[in-house]
């Protein structure tokens, strides 16, 4: 986008087509929907803002965020995964969540093509956000906690016999792995709302900006849970097997 595109049209316009701008400007105290029908020359001028360093922040949050590939996470350990996990947590609770929800609670809906819907994921989306935060803080209490007791435990040997005996008693990598399996489809109900999040003909750039977040939020816990099902939960049900094998071991030479 060339430099004067950007500063001097409306943001309504600008972000209508260009959605994935809204996060960025929101980050910088710019809330599209408040500004739509300035441009950023204006606020730059009116707010005393650098435009030189505002449109290379601009610039820099388009850059793909270099993150391990899925190859590169299943070659690593349990311990470089549970921290890639806990990482992408932070992104959510820190950064996609809160725009999202700041998104939701503050458009009018009668500037939303259904305001219907509007009105439905004001009420919605505050519930599935405290459900998804604590699940997020249960599962690295938990479920994390478990398995870098066991990771340290065979690495290590840390834990003497008897406490890693009772530890694996009441945890269990299959378990958990069901639960997980049971609540996969956490966004199941504002997909139904949203329909998938197909737009209708002419939408708002408020409805483009809320469905594109969500769907790209979507993307995001669906790569997230396939690393979870298909990277951790593998490599951890192998490491409980191998510390209860050295469990069993220990247990023949007392």
């Amino acid at each position: 986008m060339e430099p004067s595109y950007i500063l001097h049209t409306k943001l309504k316009e600008l972000v209508g087509v260009h959605c994935n701008l809204a996060a960025p400007l929101h980050f910088l105290g710019i809330p599209f929907y408040r500004f739509a029908e300035n441009t950023l020359q204006e606020i730059c001028i009116k707010r005393g803002l650098d435009q030189k360093k505002l449109l290379l922040h601009l610039q820099e949050s388009q850059k793909q965020t270099v993150v391990p590939s899925y190859q590169s996470l299943s070659k690593s350990s349990v311990d470089v995964v549970i921290n890639h996990l806990k990482s992408t947590h932070m992104w959510f609770i820190r950064y996609r969540l809160p725009f999202i929800s700041q998104m939701i609670q503050d458009i009018d809906s009668q500037l939303f093509n259904s305001p219907e819907i509007a009105e439905d994921m004001k009420i919605i989306f505050p519930e599935f956000m405290e459900e998804f935060i604590h699940h997020i803080y249960e599962e690295e209490d938990t479920l994390f906690e478990y398995i870098r007791k066991l990771y340290k435990a065979k690495q290590e040997g840390f834990m003497n016999s008897t406490e890693l005996f009772y530890l694996m008693k009441r945890n269990s990598i299959k378990v958990y792995a069901q639960q997980h399996q049971d609540d996969d489809d956490e966004m199941a109900g504002i997909r139904y709302l949203t329909n998938h999040y197909q737009l209708p003909a002419h939408a708002s750039p408020y409805m483009k900006v809320i469905y594109s977040e969500l769907k790209k939020f979507e993307e995001e816990l669906m790569l997230h849970s396939c690393i979870e099902n298909e990277i951790l939960f593998p490599k951890a049900k192998a490491l409980e097997k191998a510390v209860v094998l050295k469990l069993t071991q220990a247990s023949k030479l007392n």
